[in-house]
């Protein structure tokens, strides 16, 4: 149980990082070069919050074993974890996060043009980043963090007993 709530405490720690980035100190600096810090934050905290609900489901021993990747972490989370807690609405939101890191990771230039972070990959192919879109993306995580720390709760007084 403790790794479950520190995860989740990971999860929370890291979206309040994330959100108190966009809100406070982007309009303060005005430089988009924090974005993709506020989105490693965002998917960190999507990540820590889908391992907490894949440690508790496999505690429970509802889910077969799994790989230590985000690919199988992902899919036995897409399959078996999110219908069960009615969270299927974010797995599009988790993919892009995570392909945004990926691309930043592997990508050899990454530049600002006017409010814009551009990131391209070797074919020249591009991803634009602007500050609406990351305000979208910490809206949205918002209900799937909320939901998280209700099981939480509903967990806690599980284990209490």
């Amino acid at each position: 149980m403790k790794e479950f709530t520190d995860l989740i405490k990971k999860a929370n720690t890291s979206y309040r990082i994330a959100d108190h980035l966009t809100s406070t100190t982007f309009p303060l600096v005005k430089d988009l070069k924090i974005s993709i810090t506020i989105i490693k934050n965002l998917n960190h905290s999507l990540n820590s919050s889908m391992e907490a609900l894949l440690f508790l489901e496999r505690a429970f021993k509802r889910i077969p074993q799994y790989e230590n990747n985000f690919k199988s972490k992902f899919n036995i989370f897409k399959e078996k974890v999110a219908p069960k807690y009615n969270l299927t609405e974010f797995l599009p939101l988790i993919l892009e996060l995570q392909s945004i890191i990926h691309l930043h990771n592997t990508s050899e230039i990454s530049f600002i043009r006017k409010d814009k972070f551009i990131i391209t990959t070797e074919s020249f192919k591009t991803r634009t980043i602007t500050i609406e879109k990351i305000k979208n993306y910490i809206s949205e995580s918002r209900p799937f963090i909320n939901k998280l720390n209700k099981i939480l709760l509903e967990h806690e007084r599980i284990f209490r007993r």
